[in-house]
Parts: C-alpha cells; sequence; structure tokens
C-alpha cells in the first residue's frame, strides 16, 4: 500500500517488520521465478553486460555496407544535378512509425496571457530525414529552436498562432514558386521523393494544428489553443530539418558527432540576458541527447556469401579524413571578435562544404580524373575474370601461358591504388568496394599453389558483377554531378549560409548587433559588376576563410577559389533580395531572460481522444545531487509515467488529483526510507528537494504543471533513483511483466553499499552527527513555503524526529536488516505503481498494438 496504516508513527525510524518482510520475500521468489524461466527474460540488473546483438549475416562488412546503401540494400544513386520538381503539396502521408514526431513543446504563459516561455526537452528531437540514422546539422539545432522561441516570446496566443504560421509560410514558399532554386536544391537529394513526402506531410501538420488553435481561441478554450500550438510549433521543427540540406547525411558509418555547440550559445546568451540571473553553467544543456543510437540494419549483398566477409576492411581500414578544420578553443569574453566567433561557430562549414560537393565545384579535373579511373577498374576487373577463366576449373594454378602470376600481381597492386584514392570519399564506396574484391581475386591467384573449386569460381563471378552495377551507377552520379558543380555548389552554399545569417540573427539578435556580423572584417574589395550587399560580403568573407583552412582537404587554384566566392556571393545577394535579415529587436528583456530548459517536459492533451493518454512526456526528471548522471531508476521511469497519466485520466480535477498522490506518498512508507539513504544524497540536500517539489505541485495551476512536478517529486523520493548499478538500456517496455520492471540489482547495490558505509564506530558517529545536524536543520530553518500547506508541514516534522531517531539508533550500533528494509519497502511501491499504470492508455495502447505471441 502506498499510504501507511493510521496506526504507525511515522516520527520513528522504518523498521524491518512481518509486512515488509512479506514484500521482501516474495520480490526474492519472483526474482528466482524469472532467472529460472527457460528461455525468459534476462534479469534487469544483467541486461547491461549481455552480448550485443549480431546482424543476422554475423558479417560487420556487411552492415558497414548497408549503412552506405538505400533502405532496400540497392545502391544509393543520387540524382544529376540538374534535375527539377513539381509542386510540393500539404497533404497528408502515411509515414513510418520512426517518422512520427514525438517533440512535445511547453508553451507557458505570463500571468497576462503571454508567451514567456517555450520549453524543449534536452532528450528529445524532431525524427531524422534519414530514418534511423541520425545527420549532421549544418546550422545548430540550437540556433533554429531559440529562433522560434524568439519570434514567439511576448506574443498573445492570437498573435503567436499568426507569427508561427507567417515563419512555416516563409520556410515553405519555394515549394509553390515557379522554377524555385528550393525545388533544384531538393531534386539534388539522393533522398528526394522522400524528403518531399516528409515536407507535405510536416507542412499540412502545421496548418492543421494552427487552424485548431484558432478554432479554440475563437470559443475561448485556452488550454485547447495552448496544446494545438504546442503541436504546430513541434512540426514547424521537424519541417526545418528536413528541409534539404538542413540535415545532411554523416561522413561515415561511426554516426553523427557532437560540435560543442552548446559552449559557443552560452556565450551569445551572456549577451542577450547579462543579467538574467541564471547560472549558465548549472543550465541544462539544451538538445545534448546522443545522436547516434545503436541501429541494426538489414542483411545485405547475401550472394556475396563468405567472400565479402572483409568488406568492412575495404572502407575502413585506418582512419577517415575530415575536412574539419582546427577548431580554436572557445572564446572567454563577449568581445566583437568572440562574439563572431561563437555565432560562426553554430554552423557547421564540415557539412556544408561536404554536402555542396565544394571539392568538385573546386577541382573542374574531377570529371576527367573519376572517368579515366572508372575506366581503368573496369578493365582491370575484365583482366581478373579473363585469368579466372584461363585455367582449368578446380586445379591449381600452373603458372604456365593459362595463368601468368606476374599479371596478377601487377592487377592486384593497381587496384589497390584505386581502392585507397576512392575510399577518401564516402560517395565512391561502390567503386572502393569493387576494387577492393578484383584485388582480393588478383592476390588469390597469385598463388600458384592453390585452387580453386568450380563452385567459388561461379560465386566469383556473381559477386562481383554484383557490385559492378551500383559502381557503374556512383560512377555515373558523379560524373553527371561534376558538370554542374559549381553553380550548384554555389547555390548550396548561399542558401545555407543566408539560412545560418537569418536564423541567428533571429535568436541572438543583442550578440549579431554587436559582433557586426552582418558586415565583413575587411572592407569588400572593389568590385567591377555591382556591389555586394554587406550580409552577403560576410558570409562569403568567412565562406574563404574557412576554404583555406582546409587546403589539404579542399586543394583549390586561386582561380577556382575565386570563381566559386563570385557564383555564391551573386547567388546570395539573390536570396537576400527575396528575404532580408531581420530588423534587430534589443529589448530590455527578450526570450533569453525568459528562457527555461528542462530535462523533462510535460504537455497535457486536453484535446484528446479516448483512445490517446492524458499527457505526452519528453526526457527524464533530473536525479537528486549525489546521484551521478540521471542516475538508475528502481521502479522502470516508463511505469512512473504511465502512472502518472493514469492519474491525469482519472475522472475529476486533474490538479486535485495529483495533489492528492503527493499527500499520500508524504504519508507513506517510502518517505521513512529518508533516514537509510546515503549520506551524499542527504548532505546534497535530498529532502528539501523533495518538499519544495512537493509545495511545487501542491501550488500547481495548470495540469502539465502539476503532472511534470509530480514526476519530478517521485523521482526525489527515497530510493526512486539510485547511484548504483548501470545507466544502460535495459529493453524496457511497457507490455512486461511487474516485476521485469523493478531493478531490484541496482536497488540491492545500493542499499548494501550504504549498509557496507556503517561498519565502523567512526562511520556510525560521523553518519549519526549528519542526521542530527540535517534533522536541526529542517526544524530551524524550514523553507517559507513548507508552512502554507499541512501535509507538507508535518512531513517535515516527521522527517526531522526521524533523522534524529536514526541517530540514537546508530550510536548503539550498526542497524539490521537494512538491505531487506529497502528492497522490501521499495518493491511493495513498485508494485503499487505498476498497477496504477497498467490504466493508463499508455500501457494499454502498448499492448493493443504488441505483436501476439503464439502459443
Amino acid at each position: 500500500m502506498r499510504e501507511s496504516s493510521a496506526a504507525v508513527d511515522m516520527t520513528l525510524p522504518i523498521e524491518y517488520d512481518e509486512a515488509i518482510g512479506d514484500a521482501y520475500e516474495e520480490l526474492l521468489a519472483a526474482e528466482a521465478t524469472r532467472e529460472a524461466e527457460p528461455g525468459g527474460r534476462t534479469p534487469r540488473r544483467a541486461r547491461a553486460t549481455a552480448p550485443v546483438p549480431v546482424p543476422a549475416s554475423g558479417k560487420v562488412g556487411e552492415q558497414e555496407v548497408s549503412r552506405r546503401r538505400g533502405e532496400s540494400g540497392a545502391p544509393v544513386v543520387r540524382p544529376s544535378m540538374g534535375r527539377t520538381t513539381s509542386n510540393l503539396v500539404s497533404e497528408r502521408h502515411q509515414l513510418p512509425r520512426m517518422a512520427r514526431v514525438t517533440l512535445r513543446p511547453s508553451l507557458e504563459l505570463s500571468s497576462g496571457g503571454l508567451v514567456e516561455r517555450v520549453v524543449i526537452s534536452a532528450g528529445h528531437r524532431t525524427p531524422s530525414p534519414f530514418g534511423s540514422r541520425m545527420g549532421d546539422h549544418t546550422v545548430a539545432w540550437q540556433a533554429v529552436v531559440d529562433a522560434v522561441r524568439a519570434v514567439l516570446h511576448g506574443l498573445d496566443l492570437q498573435a503567436a498562432v499568426a507569427a508561427l504560421r507567417d515563419r512555416q509560410q516563409k520556410a515553405a514558399a519555394w515549394t509553390t514558386e515557379p522554377r524555385s532554386t528550393g525545388k533544384t536544391r531538393l531534386a539534388l537529394l539522393a533522398d528526394a521523393p522522400r524528403r518531399r513526402m516528409l515536407l507535405e506531410n510536416s507542412a499540412f501538420e502545421v496548418e492543421f494544428h494552427l487552424r485548431a488553435a484558432e478554432t479554440a481561441l475563437g470559443t475561448k478554450l485556452t488550454a485547447a489553443a495552448v496544446d494545438s500550438l504546442e503541436r504546430a510549433v513541434a512540426h514547424h521543427l521537424a519541417f526545418v530539418n528536413y528541409l534539404p540540406f538542413s540535415t545532411v547525411p554523416v561522413p561515415s558509418a561511426r554516426g553523427s558527432k557532437g560540435s560543442g555547440e552548446g559552449t559557443y550559445r552560452k556565450i551569445l546568451l551572456d549577451v542577450e540576458a547579462p543579467d538574467s540571473g541564471i547560472d549558465r553553467n548549472a543550465e541544462v544543456d539544451d538538445f545534448a541527447a546522443d545522436e547516434n543510437p545503436d541501429e541494426v540494419l538489414g542483411e545485405d549483398l547475401k550472394t556475396a556469401g563468405n567472400l565479402v566477409e572483409d568488406m568492412g576492411d575495404a572502407l575502413d581500414d585506418g582512419e577517415e579524413e575530415s575536412i574539419e578544420a582546427d577548431s580554436p578553443p572557445p572564446g572567454t569574453g563577449t568581445s566583437p571578435t568572440a562574439l563572431r566567433d561563437a555565432l560562426w561557430k553554430l554552423f557547421s562549414f564540415e557539412a556544408a562544404l561536404r554536402a555542396a560537393r565544394t571539392a568538385s565545384a573546386l577541382q573542374p579535373q574531377t570529371k576527367a580524373q573519376l572517368e579515366s579511373k572508372h575506366q581503368r577498374l573496369k578493365a582491370l576487373l575484365t583482366e581478373a575474370l579473363g585469368q579466372l577463366d584461363l585455367r582449368p576449373q578446380g586445379q591449381p594454378f600452373d603458372g604456365g601461358a593459362s595463368h601468368r602470376v606476374e599479371e596478377a600481381k601487377r592487377i592486384y597492386g593497381d587496384a589497390e591504388k584505386l581502392r585507397v584514392e576512392f575510399k577518401e570519399d564516402q560517395e565512391k564506396d561502390s567503386l572502393t568496394l569493387l576494387a577492393s574484391k578484383v584485388r582480393d581475386l588478383a592476390r588469390l591467384m597469385q598463388d600458384p599453389s592453390e585452387g580453386i573449386p568450380p563452385g567459388e569460381v561461379r560465386k566469383w563471378h556473381e559477386v562481383l558483377g554484383s557490385f559492378r552495377i551500383p559502381a557503374q551507377a556512383a560512377a555515373e552520379t558523379i560524373i553527371n554531378a561534376a558538370t554542374d558543380a559549381l553553380p550548384n555548389a554555389a547555390m548550396v552554399l548561399a542558401y545555407l549560409l543566408h539560412d545560418h545569417q537569418l536564423t541567428v540573427a533571429t535568436a541572438y539578435p543583442k550578440s549579431v548587433d554587436k559582433a557586426g556580423f552582418l558586415t565583413p572584417v575587411k572592407p569588400a574589395a572593389a568590385r567591377a559588376e555591382e556591389p555586394l550587399p554587406a550580409a552577403s560580403s560576410a558570409a562569403v568573407e568567412r565562406l574563404r576563410v574557412e576554404i583555406t583552412a582546409r587546403a589539404k582537404q579542399l586543394p583549390a587554384a586561386a582561380k577556382d577559389l575565386d570563381a566559386l566566392i563570385t557564383a555564391t556571393g551573386k547567388a546570395h545577394a539573390a536570396l537576400l533580395a527575396v528575404t532580408g535579415m531581420p530588423e534587430f529587436k534589443l529589448a530590455a528583456k527578450g526570450w533569453a531572460a525568459d528562457r527555461a530548459d528542462e530535462a523533462l517536459v510535460v504537455a497535457y492533451n486536453a484535446t484528446r481522444t479516448a483512445q490517446d493518454p492524458a499527457i505526452v512526456v519528453n526526457g527524464r526528471a533530473p536525479a537528486p545531487r549525489g546521484v551521478a548522471g540521471m542516475g538508475s531508476h528502481t521502479t522502470a521511469w516508463l511505469v512512473e509515467v504511465a502512472a502518472a497519466d493514469a492519474i491525469a485520466a482519472a475522472p475529476g480535477n486533474v490538479v486535485e488529483a495529483f495533489r492528492d498522490a503527493v499527500a499520500a506518498d508524504l504519508r507513506s512508507d517510502v518517505m521513512r526510507l529518508d533516514c537509510l539513504l546515503p549520506i551524499d544524497q542527504l548532505r546534497g540536500g535530498q529532502v528539501r528537494l523533495l518538499f519544495d517539489t512537493a509545495v511545487k505541485v501542491l501550488e500547481a495551476g495548470t495540469e502539465k504543471e502539476a503532472a511534470a512536478q509530480y514526476l519530478r517529486f517521485r523521482n526525489v523520493l527515497p530510493y526512486a533513483t539510485v547511484d548504483a548499478g548501470d545507466r544502460g538500456g535495459h529493453g524496457e517496455s511497457l507490455t512486461a511483466e511487474c516485476a521485469d520492471l523493478f531493478d531490484v540489482g541496482s536497488l540491492r547495490q545500493a542499499a548494501d553499499l550504504y549498509r557496507a558505509s556503517l561498519a565502523t564506530v567512526a562511520e556510525l558517529t560521523a553518519v549519526a552527527d549528519d542526521l542530527t545536524t540535517l534533522g536541526r536543520s529542517l526544524a530551524s530553518k524550514p523553507a517559507a513555503a513548507w508552512g502554507k500547506h499541512a501535509v507538507v508541514r508535518d512531513a517535515v516534522v516527521a522527517c526531522s524526529a526521524r533523522l534524529a531517531a536514526q541517530a540514537a539508533v546508530l550510536m548503539e550500533g550498526p542497524p539490521a536488516n537494512v538491505v531487506e528494509t529497502v528492497l522490501g519497502v521499495r518493491w511493495r511501491e513498485h508494485r503499487t505503481t505498476f498497477a496504477r499504470a497498467t490504466k493508463s492508455r499508455m500501457v494499454v495502447n502498448a499492448k493493443e498494438t504488441a505483436p501476439k505471441t503464439r502459443s
């Protein structure tokens, strides 16, 4: 039961009694049953050390190739640079589950009904345009989100709807303009058809939810309007993420890497809100989420058999070269130079230059060189197969006229040289693989004592044939692209530079103004033709600096670099003529002063159907001090979320329901575990944080605020989150059994560590002194808000008395049954929480959609 019996004295330390003993024995029985099940579940405490699944093929090389190929396994063929596309249509599409937008911002309004904050969890983003694989953002994602915050800040809901619609329409204007450069950029993408569908769907969803917000405002339903506007913001951010070249494929299978953009953003925020009182060093880093989730891709190139086992080596022998320049250390001040550098650090030149095919634009000879190398590779392939077919099948090579070892050595050397040259460019992976297979066959033919069985000869023909077609397609694509490399690179780079300038000027106007970011550092040289606008000159000035810094990876003759800079400047000026830079809004208090970056964001579904959960939760509640990172949750976080959803979905006043739940928790046996908490957590202020958060629940004015504070409160209850155990995923699922969602291993380890810390008289005395001091402090220095609520006031008094009583117990010796008491009480609480969670639509929906197991 969650609430203790009235006969229990809450001022006394909890003791191991018959009821707790029964719960502990039940836990042991459940644990033993789970571990003994044939083919049953892996215990949660052991999952972190379980073997990592191997791809079905068992070949790392094949997995590497599938990352570089399309979702179907077919080679990715990049379209010709000169292709165009028709108008996009705003319409809803049936998208795969991976493309579903789960990001849910929270709009917080001031007392006057104005948008004060747009809060977005650090742990959630919009879906990647590349499915399961994350990409590299050209314009920093943090800057994109901050720009939306800036646009909506200080507006009433009606004006906020209009502002977001205007921003969406400007971002999507190219989709219906005749012969727009945006359509040309879309046509350059390898995934243009899929990207088009994602863009059309996102555009539809934005307008759908904006209209729903307007309808709600017309009927004075403020909560419903906020709900719809939050959804519109999420889909607008998804649309921006899907725009051509906003996110680009990563340069290797290793995945996306962080760029430290959070460091530079904080420099800018010091200028935007210098007197905000926000400790930027303690602030949650907005969007520091892992962008490289584990991927398990399907089998690829099945016909290759054992012959492609070493495919990974063909693509990845040694460190890959990046075209990222050496980064200087972060600026430490807010001088114009430091701010200019920080603003440019929010733009990934490495990703932009790579995606725009800048190397081809700077080297006009690329086309002829690749044509020559491809022809040479095809000739080597023909020679190698010819040598293979000259000798009797199944017989050793005789070293005579029918098979010349010297010829095989020559083929091997030439193929290896081509492989090394091709592997420097990911787009040439198919050529790299073909060269590696020709090399491998030539190496085999150098041994005159070794024969090849007839079946293997056939396989060699099959596998080389399977590599020949993708290599031909890749070569043709790159050669065709090289024809228009300069104008298209200039078009893409101009768009990205303009987009970045527009984004940061919107998000960080004070920094942009102080840095002189939209004007060149050096006066532009005199031009025979029309001089460039200042913003265009500033953009191409930085572009030249960045390309020059990468001279090793992007070698270029002076005339070729000048040609690219000139073309980019003209393209940028054309964009600027259509969409100019915003006028600086240098208000004393902007969005940055009101910001509240959170690890946990909760939204309330005011307009939900009977099948929808009542709340949407992004991220997790922060752990108490003394616990590293997010800690280990004893009751799985998704169970806590589902239980909170069940409270929010119950009939009646939602805010009052959360208040009642907190009051029950403050009177529960779980609270009586406070005197058994590790001393580091007590010293870190966990009990004060617990009472402070309880007050926030009791004083919450909205459903989403009450739900969010309730989840934070649950996370700081004694032993809800522990420092011991692993932090890895446990394969948790809303369809799992009760015992599978309880981290008994981490909890046992935490309780045992506490017990072990009381082994000596000196340790017992030190802990007793700390408990006494903390108990006195709670009684003598209570927070003012605690006294406003009787249930909190009573809980503080009881806690203070328990700590003092436990100190007296410790002076008599180590307490008995510490581990059993902690596990028994938390298990009983887990069962109660799990039972409540099963009533949530989150659990019901998960079970209804789960695959049916065969009996």
